[in-house]
């Protein structure tokens, strides 16, 4: 493996390294591993005579650009084009405008990048070009990919080309905090790289990044912004500016975390959101899957991101607190209560009422008017402090009127203003531009905040000195302040007015401690908020993905010189339709390395974490399988036992024998028919097989088992017994509880359930999933259920089978109650790992490999009540605790695999 890594250093280090086109013409295709005889692949050799014959126009760029699976496979784009683009229907080059009938000149157009971005159009049928040329170009629609327009600073630096150029990406150059953070960032990186600023949107402040940065691009209009043609433009950016790494600041800014890693550009991705308010949470957790590094400003925004899907991403995130950021000139507007259009300090006293001689003890809170920043509890903690100290001179001023963040929740504050009378001690003013000497005049710096993590207001307060009151649990201001046993008493009780009234009372009444708290406040900032430290270690942490992607890199192109890699396997029918071999080779070695629970398994059977620790992998990230893949595909128990039903028919049918020993079984099958017009379904396919089986079916109805007794009329396989059993423990319950003592006495029991998932939003998903399901463990192409009973008829050891998922899943939140099963069923130690087990709860199984289960005597009132979450149950944990179980009891377990067939 160290020789992969060092082949891309010098790669890196010399150019001419590269799989080039000026070396195309005298280097065959193996000589991208010279030297590692595990990349030897002797199909893909191609000479320089076929080389010779081939030749013909061509631009390196355009192939590359045009088709990101050649470039994410590390295959020279010359010898692809000559092997398979062509054969393909590739183009080698753009198409040149050419003259028609009437002699005009055709619009440059991309009919690939064109299908690729207008997937409606190309479904179609219709003929692209004439489509973008009548409706595609009056639409906006883009007929080639956009080229980066780089604004560069001029002159250049004197060094400029000695420097590495590097990435900030913000998603917009608004006056608001994480705009101002990255624009801070642009000028802490330019004192070592050449900086390149990249603004996904518009914001008064382009000008300001224009001069922090050496080159900057955007703000980019809105058809840029799609997917598809995202990725064209990040590929084309990186290769014109050649980026070492990019900084990837705020949720808002995720759409360029996949484009840059699909082409190994190493990123740093910026967390200031909650997750709880980033919508579509699936699109946060694919932020956290295809970033290289991610950085958290706070713990209680990383926790609040901790689910059952990213729990391997959080765990290997960081929590670093930002700088102090400086304010660029004018990025505070607007005007204060006064109504001066140049507003100053000034308009600030006059509308406080503040002179030489005296001045109230002001409260000072900041920002936008929204619910999550917590005004309506400021304007609250306000009332409550004039109703304890009716005579005080205190007042509770809020800087920053934004009525169109949330009209809704503006209108309550209004009505909150209103109700409070003539004599409130609250008073709301626009936001201005002399913050910083507002903080003068303040007294105390109060943060209302419900979720907040680090609003830069507060670090600009609490530098100058100012003490803090904040709620625990709403901001990680709270965890700063817990480092100080003085400043930890002003984090008070999550959302209660009174204890923040209180602490404003005492302070309030005490200088001695609000000297004390100001000193202390101030250290702790000077300390925690220094932007220089902040940037380095950013740094630090972008060299360290900079190995990551690297390492990526060598992983993807061993996956993709060999075949060993399933797509059919591994690629969704349903979820990622027209997903090319390399990009699911990419999109799998990313979130392996990641550790995003959702990506998906190369090959069924494969076990990746018995891999990792019996090649002692520890945390490197290295993934499992393209490392197997070069160490000569090892024998070991990382390979699990699987039941390919291609091969598996063939021999049951040879076997004379396979019948009877099968029906030399007792066999029953057990069917939760929760959707009773489902069961036909699932008996179609087990009359496919030949095998003898009594059945029990459980209905959650009187009406549902009368409609599942018409249905099973005319059943001979062996007796019925239908039950009706409580909407309770889902189909696990009626298994393990009601039909318990009877399906302890078979041989061999299938296990299935009528399944619709209501809660999944697309239907289609389901439907895979169900067909994927019953045409593994009940029949259709093959006659599963009779296979897989023989392989229980011949090998007693074999305990437990079910469809091998192409999920990769873990525990999730059911982690708890896999403990409190183990510990009544005796397994001694759970697997701390990905998991491989009967996803969707549907099996065969020896009565007797999951005895501890029966023997635990589960009760009806064990099992929640409906609705049940979609994770985080007894029920989801006993699915997992199967093939531990079997383990335990001394049996084994197998998977079952058909080729082609995935969900």
């Amino acid at each position: 493996m160290k020789s992969v890594i060092n082949l891309f250093r010098r790669r890196q280090a010399n150019p001419a390294d590269t799989f080039s086109s000026s070396s195309r013409l005298a280097t065959p295709l193996t000589a991208a591993a010279e030297g590692d005889e595990e990349f030897d692949e002797p199909g893909l050799v191609i000479g320089q005579d076929k080389l010779d014959e081939a030749a013909q126009p061509f631009d390196e760029e355009f192939y590359l650009r045009t088709y990101p699976d050649v470039s994410t496979s590390g295959v020279d784009p010359y010898v692809h084009y000559v092997m398979y683009g062509r054969a393909e229907g590739r183009l080698g080059e753009a198409p040149r405008p050419q003259p028609d009938t009437e002699g005009q000149v055709k619009l440059l157009f991309d009919p690939v990048f064109y299908a690729e971005v207008n997937v409606d159009v190309a479904e179609s049928g219709v003929d692209l070009h004439e489509h973008f040329v009548k409706y595609g170009r009056a639409e906006g629609r883009l007929g080639q990919p956009p080229v980066p327009d780089i604004q560069w600073r001029e002159p250049r630096r004197e060094g400029f080309e000695m420097r590495e150029t590097v990435l900030v990406v913000s998603h917009e150059a608004s006056r608001s905090g994480a705009p101002i953070l990255a624009w801070n960032i642009c000028l802490e990186l330019r004192t070592k790289f050449n900086v390149a600023g990249l603004l996904l949107g518009p914001g008064p402040l382009k000008e300001n990044f224009a001069e922090a940065c050496d080159a900057l691009v955007g703000p980019l209009p809105p058809s840029n912004r799609h997917p598809v043609v995202l990725r064209y433009f990040i590929q084309a950016l990186c290769e014109q500016l050649s980026i070492k790494f990019a900084i990837v600041n705020s949720i808002e800014s995720r759409f360029v975390l996949k484009p840059l890693a699909e082409i190994f550009c190493p990123s740093v991705f910026l967390v200031h959101e909650y997750y709880a308010y980033s919508k579509p949470h699936n699109e946060f957790d694919a932020a956290l899957q295809w970033a290289t590094r991610t950085v958290f400003s706070a713990k209680v925004v990383q926790v609040n991101a901790l689910n059952g899907t990213t729990h391997g991403a959080i765990a290997q995130s960081m929590i670093l607190p930002q700088g102090k950021s400086l304010i660029p000139a004018g990025a505070e507007s607007g005007k204060g209560k006064a109504g001066q259009d140049a507003g100053s300090i000034d308009d600030f006293l006059q509308a406080l009422g503040i002179t030489e001689h005296a001045k109230p003890f002001i409260v000072l809170g900041a920002g936008t008017l929204h619910f999550r920043k917590g005004v309506d509890l400021f304007i609250a903690s306000a009332v409550e402090v004039r109703r304890r100290l009716p005579d005080a001179d205190i007042r509770f001023v809020w800087i920053g009127r934004d009525p169109t963040i949330d009209p809704n929740y503006t209108g309550c504050l209004e009505q909150q203003i209103r109700d409070a009378g003539k004599n409130s001690p609250f008073i709301l003013l626009d936001e201005v531009s002399y913050l910083e000497e507002v903080y003068r005049y303040a007294d105390l710096f109060y943060l209302p905040s419900r979720m907040d993590p680090l609003p830069n207001v507060c670090i600009d307060a609490m530098t100058v000195g100012l003490p803090v009151i904040c709620f625990e649990g709403g901001t990680g201001i709270a965890e700063i302040l817990a480092q100080d046993p003085l400043l930890r008493t002003c984090a008070v009780t999550f959302s209660n007015i009174s204890d923040a009234a209180a602490k404003v009372i005492e302070i309030f009444n005490s200088q001695p401690l609000r000297e004390a708290l100001s000193s202390r406040v101030r250290e702790i900032a000077a300390k925690v908020f220094q932007m220089n430290a902040y940037v380095e270690q950013l740094v630090e942490l972008a060299n360290e993905a900079s190995d990551i992607s690297m390492q990526e890199r060598a992983d993807v192109l061993t996956l993709g010189l060999s075949q060993d890699f399933d797509e059919r396997y591994s690629v969704s029918p349903v979820a990622h339709v027209g997903q090319t071999r390399d990009g699911a080779i990419r999109e799998f070695v990313r979130s392996s390395v990641s550790q995003v629970i959702n990506y998906r398994k190369p090959v069924p059977g494969f076990d990746a974490p018995s891999y990792r620790l019996a090649q002692d992998l520890a945390d490197l990230p290295i993934n499992e399988f393209a490392h197997y893949v070069r160490a000569g595909r090892p024998v070991g128990p990382w390979l699990g036992d699987v039941i390919d039903f291609s091969q598996a028919a063939a021999e049951f049918e040879e076997n004379s024998r396979s019948l009877n020993d099968t029906n030399a079984l007792r066999c029953a099958v057990h069917i939760h028919a929760h959707y009773s017009d489902l069961l036909d379904g699932i008996l179609d396919r087990l009359r496919l097989n030949e095998i003898r089986f009594d059945l029990f079916i459980s209905t959650p109805s009187i009406e549902s088992a009368r409609e599942v007794d018409e249905r099973i009329s005319g059943f001979d396989r062996g007796a019925v017994t239908v039950r009706t059993v409580p909407n309770r423990g889902r189909d696990i319950g009626p298994m393990f509880t009601e039909f318990a003592s009877e399906l302890q006495t078979y041989d061999l029991i299938g296990h299935l359930h009528t399944k619709k998932s209501v809660h999944v939003s697309n239907p289609a998903f389901v439907k895979a999933w169900v067909a994927f399901l019953l045409e593994n463990l009940a029949g259709g192409t093959y006659r599963t259920a009779d296979i897989i009973a023989s392989h229980f008829a011949r090998d007693p050891s074999l305990g437990l089978v079910y469809a091998d998922d192409p999920h990769a899943v873990g525990w999730g939140l059911n982690w708890p109650f896999a403990e409190v099963l183990a510990r009544k069923t005796g397994v001694p130690s759970l697997p701390r790992t990905l998991l491989s087990f009967p996803v969707g709860t549907m099996f065969w199984a020896r009565p007797r490999a999951l005895q501890p289960l029966f023997d635990i005597g589960l009760e009806w009132t064990d099992y929640p009540r409906e609705p049940l979450p979609i994770d985080g149950s007894i029920l989801h944990a006993i699915e997992r605790i199967l093939p531990t179980i079997t383990k335990y009891q001394g049996y084994r377990y197998a998977s079952t695999f058909i080729p082609g067939v995935s969900r």
